[in-house]
């Protein structure tokens, strides 16, 4: 289960015929103390299809179609589905050249929790789980 910040570098392009954003280019970087008594990094903790990702707009992304684009980086290429919206419009972005987003795998449960490290949360943003204002609560 992966909990780590995530960099959007490029939202790719707007698919209208499955409604989805493909070809975004994202990278992690791994919360430096352990999360859940692990230290995650890519070896032991990579992105996988179906990871959600939290952007700090509130809007939440489905990841599919996942590949490597480079190791030492931790650097990828997916597909983004909207979760909140069905179906999608090109209106909705993903939040590309923020600070801070969130990369988690929903858990058992289908339900996205967080795990907030101080190395995640820049001091530009609140402390705090707050900081990710989701615009709903969602089951994945």
């Amino acid at each position: 289960m992966i909990n780590a910040e995530v960099i959007i570098d490029d939202i790719g392009s707007w698919n209208a015929t499955t409604k989805a954003w493909d070809y975004v280019q994202f990278h992690v970087n791994y919360p430096l103390g352990p999360v859940n008594g692990v230290v995650q990094n890519r070896t032991n903790n990579p992105a996988s299809d179906n990871d959600i990702i939290v952007d700090r707009t509130g809007k939440i992304w489905k990841i599919s179609n996942l590949s490597v684009v480079s190791v030492l980086n931790n650097s990828y290429t997916c597909t983004l589905t909207d979760v909140l919206v069905i179906p999608s419009t090109s209106s909705r972005v993903p939040d590309a050249y923020s600070i801070k987003n969130l990369l988690i795998t929903p858990n058992a449960n289908g339900l996205l929790s967080p795990y907030f490290h101080d190395s995640t949360i820049s001091t530009l943003v609140f402390r705090a789980a707050m900081a990710y204002n989701m615009d709903k609560m969602v089951s994945i």
